[in-house]
């Protein structure tokens, strides 16, 4: 709930994070990359992007640290996968072989596209190598492997996630504080949680 709140603060309480209104006109990408908000949270997926929109100086960091510590951060990752039911799987397992390949991964990661998933990739200059474009600290994406935890794969999840969007929209609105958003979550989602495995 805390967490929730110093969210919602940032927004209501101390005019730091766009409000409502203001995200109807842009993005908060989109005002990153026009220099009206000072920081987003991203990954190494946008850095192509990044390079491509702002026109000043930008890096990369960690989530900073709070007063119970540094935040978890969620990830899905990246994965190729060819279906049982493929009339053509000999040539999709090909096609999968070669984006996981080497060769493939140092591409992806001078574009700024990934973090690799091969670990020599991540660690060579394919992908610490910036060449002198923006950020200087592509070596954050690596160090970030050490908080990052997959979520709990749900059959339900959308269902889930309808839930979270919708309770969490009283949040973001200011609608409610976070004490009630985070109740109403709970009410919600234990529910689908049960059967959801």
């Amino acid at each position: 709930m805390a967490a929730l709140q110093y969210l919602q603060d940032l927004r209501f309480k101390h005019r730091v994070a766009p409000t409502p209104e203001a995200l109807q006109e842009q993005s908060g990408l989109q005002m990153f990359y026009s220099g009206k908000v000072a920081m987003t949270m991203g990954g190494a997926w946008q850095v192509g992007d990044f390079r491509k929109f702002c026109k000043f100086e930008w890096d990369v960091a960690l989530l900073p640290v709070g007063a119970t510590g540094r935040p978890i951060t969620g990830s899905g990752g990246v994965a190729w996968a060819v279906a049982a039911q493929s009339k053509h799987q000999e040539i999709a397992w090909r096609l999968c072989q070669f984006l996981t390949s080497k060769e493939a991964q140092e591409t992806e990661s001078r574009l700024g596209n990934t973090t690799p998933t091969r670990r020599s990739v991540a660690r060579s200059p394919a992908f610490l190598d910036t060449q002198g474009k923006p950020p200087k600290h592509m070596a954050t994406f690596i160090d970030a492997q050490d908080i990052l935890r997959v979520p709990p794969q749900l059959v339900n999840w959308p269902e889930i996630n309808q839930a979270l969007v919708r309770e969490l929209d009283y949040l973001w609105t200011g609608r409610r504080p976070a004490r009630e958003v985070a109740q109403a979550i709970k009410q919600a989602i234990e529910p689908l949680l049960a059967t959801g495995r």
